[in-house]
């Protein structure tokens, strides 16, 4: 629901940075922005969720039932929403911009 809610609300954009007042007015952002978004949605369901990032992107991370899965949101914004939606970190990993990450609770 949050992913889907996400994608229909946000617009990718360069130009908007991390900041929830922007979000809120422009309904743009960067990939930081969707996944500081999912996070806050998360947290507010009680779901257990991070926010991974690299040197060029960001994306989640949760953890349901015991099991943590990868959800990219900003890529999930397009044709399929569903491609990088509760992936494993080992599938996450093989694209190229998921490399090299921290986890950020």
């Amino acid at each position: 629901i949050f992913n889907n809610l996400i994608c229909d609300y946000l617009t990718f954009s360069y130009e908007i940075g991390v900041d929830y007042l922007s979000i809120y007015e422009t309904h743009a952002g960067k990939c930081a922005d969707y996944a500081a978004l999912f996070k806050t949605l998360c947290k507010g369901a009680g779901i257990e969720c991070a926010r991974v990032n690299n040197t060029i992107h960001a994306w989640n991370q949760v953890v349901i039932d015991g099991q943590e899965y990868e959800i990219d949101v900003l890529w999930n914004d397009g044709n399929d929403r569903y491609k990088y939606y509760m992936i494993s970190q080992s599938v996450m990993a093989q694209y190229p911009s998921h490399e090299n990450w921290s986890v950020k609770y």
